[in-house]
């Protein structure tokens, strides 16, 4: 065994993921190696298998000798105390790794979270500047000059008509204004007129 009686459950948990982290970058950087001196051929798949099955077998033994470990640690702490603090120790969970990615995972999801909020809150904040600059600002320049043409087309009788903004609002215009419903006639009409 590795690890000392002097070291805590959290403190084993904590080197176990750091051989982990270890293995698994040398278990990488080994089969890159295969990957590029053995080739793509069969004796390149072949050695990778060998490569993989090797380092599986290590992985299985790894994860065997931790949990020994682990196990080996619960009992030196077992007989160490009471029953009453030893059977409170027994029900706790025997994998705190979980717990550790769960923890990391809510922390980063609230600052994620944190973020959204605050560009909400700032576009909130824009929209109603704009609103406010809109109210302070008297009317646009649109809105003048919408009632400039109203003015002048009101003794004619006439009124503007609002096209939606689609891409066909050309043809959709002058379908409005020749009684027409469907502006592709138009378009073909108008298409037809600039080929011939």
């Amino acid at each position: 065994m590795s690890s000392s009686i002097d070291e805590t459950r959290d403190e084993i948990i904590s080197r176990h993921k750091k051989e982990l982290k270890v293995f698994d970058g040398e278990k990488r950087s080994a089969l890159k190696k295969v990957k590029g001196s053995a080739g793509k051929g069969k004796k390149g798949k072949e050695a990778l298998a060998v490569m993989e099955a090797d380092y599986g077998a290590k992985e299985v033994q790894m994860k065997q000798r931790h949990s020994t470990e682990l196990e080996f640690s619960q009992s030196a702490i077992s007989a160490e105390e009471n029953e009453e603090s030893s059977s409170l120790i027994m029900e706790a969970p025997t994998s705190q790794q979980p717990d550790f990615d769960q923890d990391s995972r809510k922390q980063s999801k609230s600052k994620a979270q944190r973020r959204k909020e605050k560009l909400r809150a700032s576009e909130l904040e824009r929209e109603r500047q704009i609103e406010e600059e809109l109210a302070n600002g008297g009317p646009s320049p649109r809105d003048v000059e919408n009632g400039q043409i109203e003015a002048t087309l009101a003794p004619l009788k006439l009124r503007i008509h609002d096209i939606k903004a689609d891409g066909h609002c050309l043809y959709s215009a002058i379908a409005h204004q020749v009684g027409s419903t469907d502006y592709t006639a138009i378009r073909q009409l108008c298409a037809k007129t600039m080929i011939d």
